[in-house]
């Protein structure tokens, strides 16, 4: 496991508003840019709804087929998974945030771009009966995402990219991927191996989840890199315990993994303190919008560095 710091602090970008949201600026052309959406399943159904993003025609149904066969070995796919709270129309702004503030529209470099939009509306009650909810679904998300993935044509480099309950669905997807069973679900058969990177901001996730041989210990096995980003100021995930199995572990986002637990994979974390750029906040923007850390991040999701 490696600890490294980000480059020198920062103060976080704020996002620029105009009155339909975050001034998005440039975004790309289909068929490039994708959306997977899961929002319409019933149980563990598996029958995601696909779209492709055009800037003459804007989104357009396609198909997993379509997608699947717009697979290249030398493009990286980088999937991209929002947190809690986030509608449909809300996801699709935020993912081409995402897609704008990772700096993917560098010129010279090819990447196939996916928003995951999964079932996050917020649910009436209490802040913390929507979060029990949610957090049940993220990890049921998990199944969705990698069966998903087990489908992409071998050689496919992916870079999953997840925010706090997001990074819930990909630690649960990997778990998966890496031949583990979650909620009495397992994929079919194992998928062929494939270059996989994970980049986990605000992760509200057990932080011993990971651990081989717990909830999601087959996560770290089958990643070649796993980059958490930690803050111990994070004002929502301070109260994760509440949440959590036992009423008292912290959130993977919030204290860090166990690394002296994690044996023979250790070194495929690398964990980065964000706390001097995030402080108490939360939000995704806070993340996506600080140029600094955006920077050190293009090149785990590009597969450019090995740290």
């Amino acid at each position: 496991m490696s600890s490294v710091p980000p480059p020198a602090s920062h103060p976080p970008q704020t996002p620029r508003h105009t009155d339909h949201g975050p001034d998005l600026g440039h975004v790309p052309h289909g068929p490039h840019f994708w959306l997977v959406s899961t929002r319409e399943r019933h149980g563990c159904q598996y029958s995601p709804r696909v779209e492709w993003y055009g800037c003459s025609t804007g989104w357009q149904p396609s198909s997993l087929a379509a997608l699947v066969a717009s697979d290249d070995p030398d493009v990286v796919t980088v999937i991209y998974v929002h947190g809690n709270d986030t509608s449909a129309a809300e996801a699709r702004l935020v993912g081409m945030a995402a897609y704008r503030q990772l700096g993917l529209l560098r010129q010279g470099q090819q990447v196939r771009f996916i928003v995951w939009s999964w079932p996050s509306d917020r649910v009436r009650g209490s802040i913390a009966r929507d979060a029990r909810i949610k957090a049940a679904f993220a990890e049921s998300e998990g199944y969705q995402l990698a069966r998903f993935v087990s489908e992409l044509s071998p050689g496919v480099p992916v870079s999953l990219v997840g925010f706090s309950f997001g990074a819930r669905v990909i630690t649960a997807g990997a778990h998966l991927l890496g031949g583990g069973s979650l909620k009495g679900q397992r994929l079919e058969s194992a998928p062929p191996p494939r270059p996989l990177r994970t980049i986990l901001l605000a992760a509200a996730v057990d932080r011993d989840w990971i651990v081989p041989g717990r909830r999601h210990g087959q996560a770290l096995a089958v990643c070649e890199q796993m980059l958490l980003l930690v803050n111990g100021q994070d004002r929502v995930l301070r109260y994760y315990p509440r949440i959590s199995d036992d009423g008292r572990t912290g959130a993977l986002g919030y204290c860090g993994a166990p690394t002296w637990l994690l044996g023979e994979h250790r070194d495929r974390l690398v964990q980065w303190s964000v706390q001097p750029y995030v402080g108490r906040a939360h939000g995704w923007e806070h993340y996506l919008y600080n140029g600094p850390l955006m920077n050190r991040l293009r090149s785990f999701v590009w597969f450019t560095t090995a740290r």
